[in-house]
C-alpha cells in the first residue's frame, strides 16, 4: 500500500461529482450562477442536509482516490491553508510516500477562526462577517501583491518539503498559475517566474484548455471523465518522477 497524500480546493475535492444524488433538482438549472445560487438555498433550507457526507461522496469519486490515496483537499481552501496542513501532516508522523498540492484559484486568505480552526477567506466574495476586511484588503493589496506572495509560498513549501527527504509535486489546472504568472511577468518580479519553472509540475493546462466545453460540470468543476485522465497522468508522474508504482 503507498501512502498517497492529496491537498487542494474543490478541483481536487471533487465538488459536483455526486450532485446526482444529493441534488437531483440540479438538471433544471441553465446556468453556473442559477446552480450555485439554488444549492446555497437548498444546503440552507433542509434542516439536516449532511453537508460533511456530501464532500465525502465527491471525494470518493475524484482522482485522489481513483489512486488509492488520501484526500485533505476541501471547498474554497486557499494556497497557505493547504500548506499549513501539509506541514502539519508532515509534523503528524502519517506515513507519507509522495504529497501532491493542487494550486487553488488566485485571491483566497488563510483564515484562522477563533475557535481555532483552519479555514480561508475568499477575497473574490464579501461576506457579512468580513465584509470591511475584505473591502480594505481589495483596495489596499494590488493583484501584484498576491501574486508575490503565493509565489514564495510555493517556492518555501517546495524546499520544506524536499529537505524531509518526501516527494513532492504541484498540481496546476492552468488558469491558477496563469493569472499568478501574469501578475509577475515582465516586472521587477519576474525572476519568481523562474523559480517556479524549477519546480516539480504536473501541468494540466493543455488538456483542461483544449477541452474547455467537455470536461467541466455546470459549476466548473471536473466531470468523472476528466478526474480519471488526472489519475491517469499522475500514476505516469509517481512511476517516472517517484519510481512508485501503483496497481
Amino acid at each position: 500500500m503507498k501512502h498517497l497524500h492529496f491537498f487542494g480546493c474543490s478541483f481536487t475535492a471533487g465538488d459536483e461529482l455526486s450532485d446526482d444524488v444529493h441534488f437531483t433538482w440540479k438538471k433544471e438549472c441553465k446556468t453556473r450562477e442559477e446552480y450555485y445560487a439554488k444549492r446555497a438555498e437548498y444546503i440552507n433550507s433542509i434542516i439536516d442536509f449532511d453537508y460533511i457526507k456530501y464532500e465525502q461522496d465527491n471525494k470518493d469519486l475524484a482522482y485522489p482516490a481513483l489512486l488509492g490515496g488520501t484526500n485533505h483537499a476541501s471547498n474554497g481552501a486557499s494556497l497557505k491553508e493547504n500548506i499549513l496542513k501539509i506541514i502539519q501532516l508532515i509534523n503528524s508522523g502519517t506515513p507519507i510516500d509522495a504529497i501532491y498540492l493542487q494550486i487553488p484559484p488566485f485571491l483566497r486568505e488563510l483564515y484562522i477562526t477563533d475557535d481555532k480552526n483552519i479555514e480561508s477567506i475568499r477575497l473574490r466574495s464579501v461576506n457579512d462577517k468580513h465584509e470591511k476586511y475584505i473591502t480594505t484588503k481589495i483596495v489596499t493589496h494590488s493583484n501584484l501583491n498576491f501574486a508575490v506572495n503565493d509565489a514564495i509560498d510555493l517556492i518555501t513549501i517546495d524546499s520544506f518539503v524536499r529537505s524531509k527527504n518526501i516527494n513532492f509535486g504541484i498540481i496546476s489546472f492552468g488558469l491558477e498559475l496563469r493569472y499568478r504568472r501574469n501578475e509577475l511577468e515582465n516586472g521587477p518580479f519576474d525572476f519568481l517566474n523562474n523559480e517556479l519553472n524549477k519546480l516539480d509540475m504536473v501541468d494540466f493546462k493543455d488538456y483542461a484548455f483544449e477541452n474547455k466545453h467537455k470536461i467541466r460540470l455546470l459549476g466548473f468543476h471536473f466531470t468523472p471523465e476528466a478526474h480519471a485522465y488526472f489519475a491517469q497522468e499522475i500514476k505516469k508522474h509517481l512511476a517516472d518522477k517517484f519510481s512508485i508504482l501503483i496497481d
